[in-house]
């Protein structure tokens, strides 16, 4: 067991969405699929999809089985929340699954991912990743992209029992690190990311790059929400600072 060190601070990201530009090609793999079977996807359904997915997993309490098995369970549940039957369901997760095979390989790095990395080591930060991703696929755009070197730890579907917004994979992240959770803060772009930050007791940072909007995000009541990683990078650090200042005056 690592002993927490009040004076390391720790950047959490996710991955999809928040790193690596994959989520609007996930989102026109599910609604080619969809429309293949008749089904629009309005914004209104949209909506329904993602809160509905949402209460599912905190009801569930996020639990993770196999990486197929969490994939195929996320994509039937987005079939019969859409309103398909079950052979239609099977049909709609198994041309989702066809495809998804390949996605990491079209998906490209945000542009700003590099500098705002290489800003956050410079500051001395530790940096992970904790996503649903399997380390596999994590590995393999990192790697593809000269990004793995600024990153202490890579947490995966793989090292965890339960899926966000349980904390399970960030209080892990910050165990690892030996880093307080108060001194850690947590970047997504989607409510669970912020939820599973909030449930570690640490400071949860939105990004409107993936399918969720500021309107979507502020429902969850994140510390911030920027349009971009490199402005979600400029508030944690000058954050970071008052908040050494408010220690060390206390």
């Amino acid at each position: 067991m690592t002993l927490e060190d009040n004076t390391k601070k720790v950047v959490i990201f996710d991955f999809d969405g928040t790193l690596v530009n994959s989520m609007p090609l996930l989102y026109k793999i599910v609604e080619e699929e969809l429309k293949k079977r008749n089904v629009e996807v309005t914004d209104r359904l949209a909506d329904k999809i993602g809160s509905e997915l949402l209460a599912e997993f905190q009801k569930e309490g996020g639990k993770v089985d196999s990486g197929l098995k969490f994939v195929v369970n996320v994509l039937w549940a987005i079939a019969r929340k859409a309103g398909l039957g079950r052979k239609e369901s099977v049909g709609f997760v198994i041309g989702c699954l066809k495809k998804i095979r390949t996605l990491y390989e079209d998906a490209e790095i945000f542009d700003d991912v590099r500098p705002s990395l290489e800003r956050l080591k410079k500051e001395g930060y530790k940096v992970a990743v904790v996503s649903m991703a399997s380390s596999k696929e994590i590995e393999k755009v990192l790697d593809k992209n000269g990004l793995r070197p600024y990153f202490d730890l890579l947490i995966s579907r793989e090292d965890v029992k339960k899926a966000k917004p349980n904390p399970e994979g960030c209080l892990k992240a910050a165990q690892e690190l030996g880093a307080s959770p108060n001194n850690c803060y947590v970047i997504g772009d989607l409510p669970v990311d912020v939820l599973a930050a909030k449930n570690a007791g640490m400071k949860a940072v939105g990004v409107t790059t993936g399918i969720a909007d500021y309107k979507w995000l502020a429902k969850f009541s994140p510390d911030y929400i920027a349009e971009k990683l490199a402005t979600a990078i400029e508030w944690i650090l000058k954050d970071s600072k008052k908040f050494d200042v408010y220690q060390h005056n206390t």
